[in-house]
């Protein structure tokens, strides 16, 4: 799947956002976050150079200005967000299989929310129902990404597993496990 670029209803949305914009960025693993906060401009005062606590003040910085952010800045979030998708292996594996690529063709950029945009959803519904991702997950995928406000998008949303359903699997699986060791030994 190919992202587009953020449409500027959505900066609006988000440019409203800035805490949730934060801590959607604190769910990404420091030592994946480092190299795009390296690329923010340097903390001048009160911190090591290049330093965890410095690079966490550049994120900080960088978002508290979201609603003076250029082009180059939501650039910068979409690597973010795309980032993000990396490091929730079991989406962006279901991702790697979707081809949006026809929204590409031609001279004119198909705007967000395309049929490809929501099928794109569709995909991750059947991945939920196989166990693979979360509706916490997807949520979280549809409010940083490109997608605008869309109550297609989210119906489909809620037809996700939620996390509890997974926790409680995995839970399940563990308990199983026990029982078979048990059941094994006698």
């Amino acid at each position: 799947m190919r992202p587009k670029p953020y449409p500027p209803e959505k900066r609006a949305f988000l440019s409203e956002r800035p805490g949730e914009v934060l801590e959607f960025i604190k769910d990404i693993p420091q030592n994946q976050i480092r190299n795009v906060a390296l690329k923010l401009p340097p903390v001048t005062h009160g911190f090591r150079r290049g330093q965890p606590p410095e690079l966490q003040q550049r994120v900080r910085q960088f978002v508290a200005g979201i609603r003076r952010w250029t082009d180059k800045e939501w650039d910068l979030f979409q690597e973010i967000w795309l980032l993000w998708i990396r490091c929730n292996p079991e989406l962006d594996a279901v991702l790697a299989q979707y081809d949006n690529a026809a929204d590409f063709e031609g001279e004119a950029l198909t705007p967000a929310n395309s049929s490809l945009d929501i099928g794109c959803f569709d995909l991750l519904i059947q991945a939920s129902q196989e166990w693979k991702v979360s509706r916490e997950t997807i949520q979280r995928f549809y409010t940083f990404g490109y997608f605008l406000t869309d109550e297609r998008i989210e119906q489909t949303i809620r037809q996700a597993r939620p996390q509890a359903d997974f926790q409680l699997l995995r839970e399940l699986t563990v308990l199983n496990n026990q029982v078979q060791q048990i059941v094994d030994c006698q």
